[in-house]
């Protein structure tokens, strides 16, 4: 009868352990990227200063065209959410180069995706590498487009992550509009009715109020806020990226602007 003997256990050493191929350390480094949520954040945010620093590459705010861009971002919720990497808001991020020495393709981000990547998006603003895109383009040798900013958004730039509510820019923009309506017309007809003197001096012109005043309609201090809740107030959505699922969030809708 043939004996079963239990086999000796086997402890390898150190030295027999270690591969002496670099391939396998870096396997398991991606590996260990790969697999954490915190660490794919962290890689995300390393390439993105990597490209900043050395690459001299700039964060560009946009407005968004189309649905044709894709989020590059590892984890982008919106397309955990639909099954599309497709940018559908008003509004996106570009790291772009704007020396023209590279010619790589744009890579776009979610507004909600980049503030993952980035919490402080200010902090760029104060290394000036995040911008809003912005001023005069030529479209064809006969058309120019100049492209412009809710004031809410400008604010928020100039007061490095911190501006006021969007309706009291859009009250004042009303209020504002109505009274230089008001004081045109009578400007107008004081010209049309060769009343002699000045304006402010006839007594045959009507009165107009006394233009609205900026302090009378803002605090004194704007308040820290999201960028992707101001853009998200700008376009009438309650999420810039529709993760609140409202699907009027995924259609461009008609930026207000002031």
């Amino acid at each position: 009868m043939t004996s079963h003997k239990r086999p000796r256990q086997v402890t390898l050493s150190s030295e027999e352990t270690h591969s002496d191929d670099p391939l396998d350390d870096t396997d398991s480094e991606w590996e260990r990227i790969t697999e954490d949520p915190v660490k794919r954040v962290a890689f995300e945010r390393k390439c993105i200063e990597d490209e900043l620093t050395d690459q001299k590459r700039v964060i560009l705010l946009q407005e968004n065209p189309s649905r044709r861009s894709h989020c590059r971002f590892w984890d982008c919720v919106p397309r955990k959410l639909n099954g599309e990497p497709n940018i559908k808001s008003a509004f996106r991020f570009n790291v772009k180069d704007l020396s023209g020495r590279y010619y790589e393709p744009n890579k776009y981000y979610h507004v909600s995706c980049m503030e993952q990547i980035f919490p402080d998006l200010s902090s760029l603003v104060e290394r000036e590498v995040l911008h809003m895109e912005g001023g005069v383009t030529q479209l064809t040798s006969a058309c120019w487009q100049i492209s412009q900013f809710h004031n809410a958004i400008e604010d928020w730039f100039r007061f490095k992550g911190r501006t006021f509510e969007v309706d009291i820019y859009d009250r004042f923009r009303r209020a504002h509009a109505k009274w230089d309506r008001k004081d045109s017309t009578v400007e107008i007809n004081h010209q049309l009715g060769d009343h002699e003197g000045s304006r402010q001096d006839c007594e045959k012109c009507e009165e107009v109020p006394d233009e609205p005043l900026r302090k009378d309609y803002f605090p004194e201090e704007p308040r820290s806020s999201l960028l992707s809740e101001v853009l998200a107030s700008v376009v009438g959505v309650g999420h810039l990226d529709g993760l609140d699922g409202d699907s009027n969030a995924r259609r461009c809708k008609k930026i207000r602007r002031s």
